[in-house]
């Protein structure tokens, strides 16, 4: 049984995301159950009061594209991405993965990968149970890196609008320090290329 909690402030995504899973399920045996959670973040209560409500934990958590926006319109203060990392941590299942993702224009007069890496570099000093485990710099140097670096990669997407578009995001994947235990004794991690631009 596949469980997905999907929580976002674009109505439109979640209406397309429900007709890509409702067409998966029609073509698959797995079991898949669905909740879509249309929600607006106005400020950082808002936020919390979501984590609360929410009390499962999660295999897989992604945060894709949404700390900008909502640092951008101030509705996250502090360390959007430190403290956005601490909540969902909590919701992350023992074997868990978490991806931030975001894009890597300016905000606030710094780029954001810069911002995301030394905020989640933070994250992991405070919290030793957790690691990076992409991309791989930032596994071999994020308890030793106290300045963010600049990196990212570059994705194509075909689309109606558009053949060839560009979309160039910066990530990080984050797990309990035990998975990544796992990945390092069956050589997943070591067979992985990562391309730092």
């Amino acid at each position: 049984m596949i469980k997905i909690l999907a929580i976002d402030g674009n109505h439109y995504a979640l209406r397309v995301l429900e007709k890509i899973l409702e067409a998966y399920k029609s073509k698959t045996r797995l079991q898949i159950e669905y909740t879509i959670g249309p929600v607006f973040i106005e400020s950082e209560d808002d936020l919390n009061l979501i984590s609360e409500v929410v009390s499962a934990k999660f295999d897989i958590i992604m945060s894709c594209k949404a700390i900008c926006e909502l640092a951008s319109k101030k509705r996250l203060a502090g360390k959007p991405y430190k403290n956005t990392a601490q909540m969902l941590s909590k919701k992350l299942s023992p074997n868990g993965i978490m991806l931030i993702e975001d894009v890597t224009v300016k905000n606030n007069g710094e780029f954001i990968p810069v911002t995301l890496n030394t905020e989640l570099n933070e994250f992991i000093k405070e919290n030793p149970n957790f690691v990076t485990l992409l991309p791989m710099s930032c596994k071999r140097n994020g308890n030793k890196c106290s300045k963010g670096c600049f990196f990212k990669e570059e994705i194509k997407v075909k689309h109606s609008r558009k053949d060839n578009d560009i979309s160039k995001i910066v990530y990080r994947f984050i797990s309990h320090r035990q998975v990544l235990n796992i990945f390092e004794s069956s050589n997943v991690v070591s067979n992985i290329q990562c391309k730092i631009n």
